[in-house]
């Protein structure tokens, strides 16, 4: 348990090295490359992200407004496959786009 939670967090810091300013992609948080993220690797990846954007000195804007697992796996099945983490950066693409209007 805890060899796959080091190897999580290694595989996530190397993805994450250069994009503090990008929106994670599916491979930042599928750690095992398996094609879906489990609950664990996305808490593990979400952790990290926040952890590093600490570290860096970056403000933690909307840390209580995170997306929770539950929101993304919309059919329910413990996994979040790439056709609902692509329907979900597609939502939040256009959010965004409509705050800025």
């Amino acid at each position: 348990m805890i060899k796959t939670i080091v190897a999580s967090l290694a595989v996530c810091g190397f993805l994450f090295a250069g994009s503090e300013n990008m929106v994670p992609s599916f491979s930042d948080f599928d750690a095992n490359r398996d094609g879906k993220i489990s609950k664990a690797e996305f808490e593990s990846a979400q952790e990290h992200r926040m952890k590093h954007q600490s570290e860096s000195g970056k403000m933690m804007k909307n840390i209580n407004n995170q997306l929770s697992f539950e929101n993304l796996d919309i059919n329910q099945d413990t996994f979040v496959d790439t056709t609902e983490f692509s329907e979900h950066q597609a939502k939040h693409r256009a959010k965004m786009r409509a705050a800025q209007n």
